[in-house]
């Protein structure tokens, strides 16, 4: 018995007002095992699971199968907006993270090291465009404050301005991330430079560090008397340090820009997520122009 046969069949009743039939017989579902007085989950117009008294499926001809007068509960959790304010918080934290390392670092970069491995570091940070990092940590938050009245407003212009804005971030995070994996091309020829105008203290650490005596030879650059490199004859038998410097160098960069593009992905998801909304949206707009249109409670 379809829904069409019944015109006489009013909208159902729930807590929160009448359900149209419009969204009622979008689509197909299963009927499931209620629980007290029968509960309508709704995440979205595109997903509606009803759930009522009766233990069967809907038949293939658009009846239903349960009193349209009975009342009905409405729980409404939209999973694609849940999962955009999961992402939202991902990308938050993404930048809180990205800002706070570039701060933290540029604060610090000129400190006197402790060791060999923290000179490395050291020296391995200039070449970062830490700069760069900070004005992109800044647009994460003010993309965030963007995404806010997306959030809590129904209407799509601030979603699909926050999309843009998401985009242009993970762009900026995306050069970032370039701009420091070209660094690990050529760690051995550009580090010698940083090598040649440290201190001789500091060469000492970072001898020490790697067990290693001068930077390519014990010769070219000269090596610093240590405990490693006690005279010309005992550094003469020790390899340079360019080899470890720079494999230590590139493990290390490494994981910087592996993160960084991993954040790339988290401002991927958002904007994935930002469509997924955006269609969830304009869809809940139709149905509204639907029933505005039709009248709702109109019956049929």
């Amino acid at each position: 018995m379809s829904l069409a046969a019944h015109p006489s069949r009013r909208t159902p009743k729930t807590e929160h007002g009448s359900v149209p039939w419009a969204i009622v017989c979008k689509k197909k579902h299963v009927l499931l095992q209620p629980k007290a007085r029968g509960l309508l989950d709704l995440p979205s117009v595109s997903s509606v699971k009803w759930a009522s008294a009766a233990k069967r499926r809907r038949p293939s001809d658009n009846t239903l199968p349960f009193d349209p007068d009975d009342d009905y509960s409405v729980v409404m959790a939209n999973k694609i907006f849940v999962a955009y304010v999961v992402a939202d918080a991902l990308f938050i934290i993404m930048g809180s993270i990205l800002l706070g390392f570039s701060v933290v670092v540029k604060n610090t970069l000129h400190n006197a090291p402790s060791d060999g491995a923290e000179a490395a570091r050291n020296l391995l940070y200039t070449r970062f465009p830490l700069t760069a990092g900070v004005v992109n940590g800044i647009f994460y938050f003010i993309t965030f404050v963007f995404t806010i009245p997306a959030v809590t407003l129904p209407t799509r212009g601030w979603l699909k301005l926050s999309g843009y804005m998401v985009t242009f971030t993970a762009l900026f995070s995306l050069g970032i991330g370039l701009r420091i994996w070209i660094t690990t091309l050529n760690t051995k020829e550009a580090f010698s430079p940083l090598w040649n105008a440290q201190t001789a203290a500091v060469q000492d650490l970072m001898q020490t560090q790697f067990q290693c005596c001068g930077y390519f030879n014990s010769t070219s650059p000269a090596f610093v008397t240590d405990a490693t490199c006690s005279s010309p004859a005992a550094a003469a038998l020790v390899r340079g340090c360019a080899s470890q410097i720079s494999s230590f160098g590139n493990t290390f960069v490494d994981e910087i820009f592996t993160a960084v593009f991993g954040m790339c992905g988290i401002c991927a998801l958002l904007v994935m997520a930002t469509a997924c909304l955006l269609k969830d949206r304009k869809e809940r707009e139709r149905f509204r122009y639907i029933d505005e249109k039709n009248g709702l409670g109109r019956t049929f």
